[in-house]
């Protein structure tokens, strides 16, 4: 903060610590990053954090586990990713020894970046769903039970509407951008005006 920082960013990625630590190889406990977050506000820094659903092993208990977290870390912006197998990654390896994919998927899958859930999770499409609720889950706990059952829905446009709408929501927070300006880059961005 001394030195002119005023946000830091990490990668949180699950509330299951034993999916962090063993199949993630992040060896950081729930009791560290809570007590990072808590530094962070004693010094008046902002937090984002990123996050990822769909991995290995990944179900509904360990996502909302990963809400959980978040709502005890409250950051400024959370962001939450669907695990994509891209070649190269440990993870892609892992998923493939496991038989989740083949080699032959992980390439489809690099020309399709933000394809829904590639792995054939049990609850594939239910975490698919609740990364795209994900931001209003950590803002408001009260809306937990109602995000048990949509999350079961297809998938649908409304979500993708929230998640958008969550996403202006945080990025004009970010950028200190008000409404105006955030529609004209909304705008700008989709091609609407140039």
């Amino acid at each position: 903060a001394e030195a002119g920082c005023d946000t830091v960013s990490f990668g949180v990625e699950t509330g299951d610590e034993e999916l962090r630590t063993k199949l993630l190889g992040k060896r950081i406990l729930n009791a560290q990053l809570i007590e990072a977050a808590r530094t962070l506000r004693t010094h008046g820094l902002r937090l984002y954090t990123t996050n990822m659903v769909g991995v290995p092993g990944d179900t509904v208990e360990s996502a909302f586990a990963t809400v959980h977290l978040n709502q005890q870390l409250s950051p400024d912006e959370v962001l939450c990713f669907v695990f994509q197998p891209y070649a190269g990654l440990a993870l892609t390896e892992h998923a493939i020894n496991q038989g989740l994919i083949t080699r032959e998927d992980v390439e489809e899958l690099w020309t399709r970046p933000y394809a829904d859930n590639a792995l054939p999770l049990a609850d594939a499409q239910a975490l698919f769903n609740l990364q795209k609720l994900f931001g209003p889950a950590v803002l408001c706990p009260a809306l937990e039970p109602l995000l048990r059952v949509l999350i079961r829905l297809p998938g649908n446009p409304l979500f993708r509407l929230v998640f958008l709408g969550y996403q202006a929501w945080a990025y004009s927070r970010h950028a200190r951008v008000g409404p105006l300006r955030l529609a004209w880059e909304g705008a700008h961005l989709l091609g609407l005006y140039s």
